[in-house]
């Protein structure tokens, strides 16, 4: 294995990246922030958009409720004209307008305003579950590109331990393991740094498809993520997910709704529903012009009252609405106790990830790296072969590589945690 490989390596992982990135017309500078992306996101996702519209049709829906029913207009006409004292009844034109039911218009404006309240609440889980998923798919494309930056270095320096380890003692045994330990570890590091490749092209693939994008480039080098302060208490934390938790909150405005909707059906069935209306007949020619009133037109008014009492059909629809507004009731309590063991177990996978960065910053990475300097002093002056060098190298390669993973693993699970609780927890 020779150094054309690590700078074949290079040219294909990093140099195509910068390329395709600079050619996109969203990007400004050499680096991309995170904020960028979710303000392009917000612009161009289709999902956000049509969340947004579901809005706005559940607002039309509260003037559809308080608006009545249209004007009915009717025309009959005689075809064999009626006669009467006037003259021949020729025609009749029909106006009348259903008059809405007492509370009828308020409990209907009523359960739409719920179900705007529902459509908001909805809206909400939605805008949180896609900023969740751009800063998980954002972190994981951190993390790659970090552990594609520790190989390709960790490459170079195998190669050039192996380079050395073939010149210098090449009649050793130890320098021979040596030699075969760093090609293997190179063959290792290639075959890792496919893998990387692979789910990197997968990871901006992603990152374009939840921004809404078509043109599938990638994105340039990830500053390191800022590592926020996180001392919320579990107490506190379920507190917040009982008061501002979006799912629960829309389950609120579907017990309102069905609610509403139930005290809506009971008015149907409590009062009646009236018709006004206004009857004009047009009267032709007359066969006794002289009588008195002969040939004019005639018009009356129309009261027509429906008759609810004892109509087991609005009834029946006043029962499944109450029943609808129990059920949602029992499925908020549901969601409820799921939402607190999640939120439990997001909570602790935080700690658990905050524990392990700390334990790798202030212990593992500074240990590896002081045992690396000393493999290698002690190499530089004789007292150990390379196999020592490799070795401790090797060690601080797969503390790097967790301490990246334990960092993105945080900072994806603090995005969850802030997910269920609708609120930023970072200090």
């Amino acid at each position: 294995m020779t150094n054309w490989l690590s700078t074949f390596l290079i040219i294909l992982c990093v140099i195509p990246t910068f390329l395709q990135a600079e050619t996109d017309p969203i990007f400004s500078g050499t680096e991309v922030t995170l904020q960028q992306v979710l303000d392009y996101a917000f612009e161009h996702n289709p999902g956000w958009k049509a969340g947004n519209l579901r809005v706005l049709q559940a607002r039309e829906k509260v003037k559809e409720a308080s608006g009545w029913e249209n004007l009915n207009l009717s025309i009959s006409q005689f075809v064999d004209p009626l006669e009467t004292r006037l003259g021949p009844q020729e025609t009749i034109l029909n106006f009348s307008q259903k008059i809405p039911f007492w509370g009828q218009t308020e409990y209907g404006e009523n359960a739409a305003n719920a179900m705007v309240d529902s459509s908001k609440s909805g809206l909400e889980q939605e805008r949180l579950t896609l900023i969740t998923d751009i800063k998980k798919t954002w972190y994981d494309l951190w993390e790659l590109q970090q552990t594609r930056e520790v190989l390709l270095e960790n490459q170079q320096l195998l190669e050039q331990i192996s380079s050395l380890g073939s010149v210098d003692n090449t009649g050793g045994g130890g320098t021979l393991r040596s030699v075969l330990k760093a090609q293997t570890q190179i063959g290792q590091s290639a075959y890792d740094l496919v893998l990387v490749e692979d789910r990197l092209a997968s990871t901006n693939i992603r990152l374009n498809s939840l921004m809404g994008r078509t043109d599938m480039n990638f994105f340039p080098r990830i500053a390191k993520p800022e590592t926020p302060e996180f001392d919320a208490t579990l107490t506190a934390v379920l507190d917040l997910v009982q008061q501002h938790s979006p799912e629960l909150k829309q389950l609120d405005a579907n017990i309102s709704k069905s609610r509403f909707e139930a005290e809506q059906m009971d008015a149907q069935t409590a009062f009646p529903g009236v018709t006004l209306g206004v009857n004009y007949f047009v009267i032709g020619e007359p066969l006794n012009p002289n009588m008195l009133d002969a040939g004019k037109d005639a018009w009356n008014i129309m009261l027509g009252i429906s008759i609810p009492w004892g109509n087991s059909k609005l009834s029946s629809r006043a029962s499944q609405a109450e029943l609808e507004a129990q059920r949602t009731a029992m499925l908020k309590e549901h969601r409820s106790n799921m939402l607190r063991d999640q939120t439990s177990r997001v909570y602790y996978k935080i700690i658990n990830a905050q524990r392990l960065n700390t334990l790798f910053q202030q212990t593992l990475l500074p240990h590896a790296q002081n045992t690396l300097s000393l493999a290698d002093r002690a190499y530089r002056t004789g007292q150990e072969t390379s196999m020592a060098v490799l070795e401790a190298r090797n060690v601080l390669l797969n503390f790097q590589i967790s301490a990246i993973r334990a960092l993105a693993d945080w900072l994806r699970a603090l995005a969850e945690l802030e997910q269920l609780t609708g609120k930023s927890l970072a200090s």
